[in-house]
């Protein structure tokens, strides 16, 4: 996608609209179909960063969190 050593990352788009089409000074041009991660170079991602409209994707490869669920402990 590009020249850059950022690494790629997955953006969503949650806007109102069905999707829109972003021209960045990367000279990429991408579609963001609303709810559809859409794999982008480092340079596009850190342009949305600060955009309300884009998500970045959260990993997979995260560890799963801690569960919550209380453990009652009742006397008898």
């Amino acid at each position: 996608m590009s020249n850059s050593n950022d690494p790629t990352q997955k953006v969503t788009y949650s806007g109102g609209m069905d999707g829109v089409v972003m021209n960045f000074d990367s000279g990429h041009i991408v579609e963001f179909p609303r709810g559809v991660a859409v794999e982008v170079c480092g340079e596009d991602a850190k342009a949305l960063a600060d955009h309300p409209d884009f998500n970045k994707t959260a990993s997979k490869a995260k560890s799963n969190p801690t569960p919550t669920t209380p453990t009652s402990k009742e006397d008898e």
